[in-house]
């Protein structure tokens, strides 16, 4: 049995999900940069914000979203998506290895 109203409530609660997720881990990043005086890992949940951000401003602007659910359909969106993401890992590893 097939119901097309439950795909886009179960994609908001998996953006949901994920933005959780990501304030979660910005939190992290900014109190490890704070209690260890970390550039890197500052800089990683600067990035992360801007992410979050982000995703929040597409939620939010996208009309059909209640709808449908979120469709990213911006490569810009995806490159920075992915970049922020990959960006925080470095940070992350830079961290670990170097401090």
């Amino acid at each position: 049995m097939r119901d097309p109203g439950l795909q886009p409530e179960r994609t908001q609660q998996a953006w949901s999900r994920t933005l959780l997720l990501l304030a979660l881990n910005i939190l992290l990043f900014f109190r490890s940069g704070l209690l260890s005086h970390s550039w890197l890992m500052l800089m990683g949940s600067f990035a992360g914000g801007i992410l979050f951000l982000m995703i929040c401003f597409k939620r939010q602007m996208t009309p059909s979203y209640t709808k449908k659910g979120l469709k990213i359909d911006s490569r810009l969106f995806l490159l920075f998506s992915s970049l922020a993401l990959v960006f925080m890992s470095l940070m992350l590893v830079m961290k670990i290895l170097f401090d």
